[in-house]
C-alpha cells in the first residue's frame, strides 16, 4: 500500500494575504447579500479525483460511465476507438511542454471527436442510468466532495458545474451522492454547464448535443451566457477546477477580476510526487497553477480545508 501524501503540506498559495482577504469579502458580501455569490466548479477531477492516494487505485472521468455492452453493442471496440484518441491528445492537456495556442486547438479536436464517437449509437435517456449503475465503480469522487457540496447548499450558495463532459452522465452520476438531484436543479441550486446529448426519438439514438463542443478551454463562451442571465447581482465567485481552462471558465462571467477566487487541484500521480528528479517539474507545475488560481492544492488534497475555511468564515459573518 503506498504511503499517504500529507494534505496540509500541498496546499500552495499564491499570496496568502491576497487569498484571506478575498474570502473575507465574498462571505461579507453574501451576508448582505446572498445573491451576490456562487461557486463556479469543474466535475471531473476536481469533485471527483483520478487518483486514491491511500491505495494508488486509479480512476475515471464521467466519459467512462458509458457501457456500449449494455445496449447490445461491442464495448471492447468502442474502448479501443476512444483509447486512440486519448493516446493522441492527452498529453496536450496539462503538460506545459505546450504552448496554450497549440493546447487549445488539440482539446478542440480531442473533444469534438471524442464526443462524435457516441452519435448514433442506440442508447436512450432511460440507459443512461443503467450503465451508470453499472460502470460507477470507475469514478470515484473527491474525498468530503459530498459533505462540501451540501454545505453550500445549506447555505444557499448556488453551485455552477462547468464541464467538457456529458451532462446526463454527469447528473447520474450525481444522482448516486444526490437522490434529489433533479429538485437540485429544478431550483436552481445547481447548475450544470455541460455538453448534453440530444437524441432522436424515432429511431431511440443519440444524434448529436446541443451545442458546439464544450472543452476544458473554451468553457468561458457558454458558462457567462448561462451565469450573467441567471445571477445579474453576482459580485463574487469562488471557481475550482483541476486545469488552466478552468481558471479562465469565468473571464466572460460579469464580476470583477479582485473578486474571483481560485482552487486549482494537482492531480500528479503517486509516482511523480516522491520522484526526487521530478521536484523542479513539480515546482514549475505548482508556479503555473498558481499563476491561474490563488490556491493550488497538490496530489492528495481533498475537500475538508475548504469545508473548514467556509464554516470558519461563515461563523465569522
Amino acid at each position: 500500500m503506498s504511503k499517504e501524501i500529507k494534505t496540509n503540506e500541498n496546499i500552495h498559495y499564491k499570496n496568502k494575504e491576497t487569498f484571506d482577504k478575498k474570502i473575507k469579502e465574498f462571505f461579507l458580501s453574501f451576508s448582505k447579500n446572498k445573491k451576490s455569490v456562487a461557486v463556479v466548479t469543474d466535475f471531473d477531477y476536481t469533485i471527483t479525483t483520478p487518483i486514491d492516494y491511500a491505495t494508488g487505485t486509479q480512476y475515471k472521468s464521467s466519459y467512462y460511465l458509458y457501457d456500449e455492452d449494455l445496449i447490445g453493442g461491442d464495448q471492447k471496440k468502442f474502448n479501443e476507438r476512444r483509447q486512440a484518441l486519448h493516446d493522441i491528445y492527452s498529453k496536450y492537456e496539462f503538460s506545459i511542454s505546450y504552448d496554450k495556442e497549440t493546447r487549445v486547438q488539440k482539446m478542440t479536436e480531442w473533444y469534438t471527436k471524442n464526443i462524435q464517437l457516441y452519435f448514433n449509437e442506440k442508447f436512450t435517456l432511460d440507459s443512461i442510468d443503467k450503465m451508470v449503475e453499472k460502470c460507477k465503480k470507475n469514478i470515484l469522487f473527491r474525498k468530503h466532495s459530498k459533505e462540501y457540496l451540501e454545505l453550500l447548499i445549506s447555505l444557499g450558495i448556488p453551485i455552477i458545474i462547468e464541464s467538457g463532459g456529458i451532462t446526463q452522465f454527469i447528473i447520474s452520476i450525481m444522482k448516486t451522492i444526490f437522490p434529489n438531484i433533479q429538485k437540485l436543479l429544478d431550483e436552481k441550486k445547481i447548475i450544470i454547464v455541460s455538453n448534453s446529448f440530444t437524441f432522436d426519438e424515432k429511431n431511440k439514438g443519440c444524434n448529436g448535443v446541443e451545442h458546439e463542443v464544450i472543452n476544458c478551454f473554451n468553457k468561458a463562451d457558454f458558462l457567462g451566457n448561462v451565469v450573467n442571465a441567471e445571477f445579474p447581482e453576482l459580485k463574487h465567485v469562488l471557481v475550482l477546477g483541476d486545469n488552466l481552462g478552468d481558471a479562465d471558465s469565468i473571464k466572460k462571467i460579469n464580476v470583477p477580476k479582485e473578486n474571483i477566487t481560485g482552487f486549482g487541484f494537482i492531480n500528479l500521480s503517486i509516482d511523480v510526487l516522491k520522484d526526487e528528479n521530478k521536484k523542479d517539474y513539480i515546482k514549475e507545475t505548482i508556479n503555473e497553477y498558481n499563476n491561474a488560481y490563488d490556491v493550488a492544492l497538490v496530489g492528495d488534497c481533498d475537500y475538508q480545508p475548504i469545508i473548514e475555511l467556509i464554516n470558519k468564515m461563515k461563523d465569522a459573518n
